[in-house]
């Protein structure tokens, strides 16, 4: 009976590598990537903070920047599990692109043609479907069905 019910692992939120949110209160953002768990990655955040260690820390430096700031390290936004390097990567520069943020650094330097995708991205509303969309496929078929 076990080998059909998932492990309970699975569910857990944040055990995961991969590409996370964390929102301020001003509006923006901080978008990052880690190859160990989100969870763990938070909470160096929310150490960096305690211990004001702003040249270590974005999320730091950006709390010291005013009293309206304040980030909800209560609601971190996991925007993809990833465990290889270069997907995490690139996923991580996609959403650099796509919100407003306050990172320091803009993640790997995506070539121009990903301009297109990226502003397509940003622009398309939310689908209300319960099937996952591939953005970057869906893209293409828009363009598809237009140019017809």
């Amino acid at each position: 009976m076990s080998q059909f019910l998932p492990s309970v692992k699975c569910d857990i939120p944040l055990q995961d590598a991969g590409v996370y949110k964390l929102d301020c209160e001003c509006g923006l953002s901080y978008i990052g990537q880690t190859k160990r768990s989100i969870r763990t990655r938070v909470k160096e955040h929310i150490a960096d903070v305690k211990h004001q260690r702003s040249g270590k820390s974005a999320v730091c430096d950006h709390i010291l920047d005013g009293p309206n700031h304040y980030i909800r390290f209560d609601r971190p936004q996991i925007l993809a599990k990833e465990h290889r390097f270069l997907p995490r990567m690139i996923r991580e520069a996609i959403e650099i692109k796509k919100h407003p943020n306050f990172n320091r650094e803009g993640g790997w330097v995506l070539p121009p043609a990903w301009d297109p995708i990226i502003n397509k991205i940003k622009t398309k509303p939310k689908h209300t479907t319960a099937r996952p969309q591939d953005i970057v496929s869906s893209f293409c078929i828009d363009r598809t069905i237009n140019n017809n």
